[in-house]
């Protein structure tokens, strides 16, 4: 099951806003609303300063592979740039953990694809 959210993000100019479009699905795991709202507003906040180059954000939730008691959660996260993608996962037995870790890990990976002359100080 998939559903398509839209965030306001990464202001362009006094008061003017895009719309980075983030899609959700899952795979054998129950996403419940609250899970919705906080996968939306972390994934604004780490990529808004981006959102004038993302074309897509897919977030996928499903059992960590090898794990048969279903304890342990992955989010894997996609990011549609033009030309290419970005993808990151991170995996946690909370949910909201998982989401928190691999959305710092997309701002992070994407600062670095973008701005790769940053780190170089």
């Amino acid at each position: 099951m998939a559903t398509m959210a839209t965030a306001p993000s990464g202001a362009l100019a006094m008061g003017e806003r895009t719309t980075m479009k983030i899609q959700i699905s899952k795979s054998e795991v129950e996403v419940t609303d609250v899970l919705r709202v906080h996968v939306q507003r972390r994934l604004e906040l780490a990529l808004a300063r981006f959102a004038d180059l993302i074309g897509s954000v897919i977030v996928r939730f499903s059992l960590a592979a090898g794990d048969a008691s279903g304890g342990h959660k992955r989010c894997r996260i996609e990011v549609g740039l033009h030309p290419r993608r970005l993808d990151v996962e991170d995996t946690d037995v909370d949910m909201f953990a998982a989401v928190n870790h691999a959305s710092d890990r997309a701002a992070r990976s994407l600062a670095r694809t973008l701005d790769p002359g940053r780190g170089q100080r």
